[in-house]
């Protein structure tokens, strides 16, 4: 028991780092004993903890410099346009390709709603991991590990 809540906390954290997000959190997770509902529940739960952050703490975030230029890098970013343009499916199709935290910055730099991106990204997160999490099972069933 101890050792499943060390591992989900592991994938918890790695989910929600930046950079790391679900395409390491889900198959570290699995590698490292967690069968793949537990991996995929885990690392998206951590993963998807990054938009409530972001749309509550937004502006107490921004209070701390390096926190702020940090948020003002994300925010200022090629796919702003493309957020205002088409939304929803921006959200759906961009999160697990530029990650979480910098489509949730933006979408809160555009004033995007707060439940839609909740929503979407919460599928987001949980339909690739679930993915990513097959493709590992079958990756380690392929070679026998």
């Amino acid at each position: 028991m101890l050792d499943y809540l060390l591992y989900a906390i592991t994938a918890f954290l790695m989910g929600f780092v930046p950079y790391f997000e679900i395409y390491v959190a889900v198959p570290a997770a699995m590698a490292m004993g967690l069968d793949i509902v537990s991996a995929v529940i885990w690392a998206g739960f951590g993963n998807f903890m990054a938009v409530p952050l972001i749309v509550f703490f937004y502006n107490f975030l921004s209070g701390f410099p390096k926190v702020r230029n940090w948020l003002n890098k994300l925010s200022d970013n090629k796919h702003k346009k493309k957020i205002e343009k088409y939304g929803n499916l921006f959200v759906l199709v961009m999160t697990p390709l530029v990650g979480i935290w910098v489509t949730a910055v933006i979408a809160k730099s555009v004033g995007y709603s707060k439940s839609n991106l909740i929503v979407f990204s919460l599928c987001s997160i949980y339909f690739y991991g679930t993915l990513v999490g097959l493709l590992t099972l079958w990756g380690f069933d392929l070679f026998n590990l």
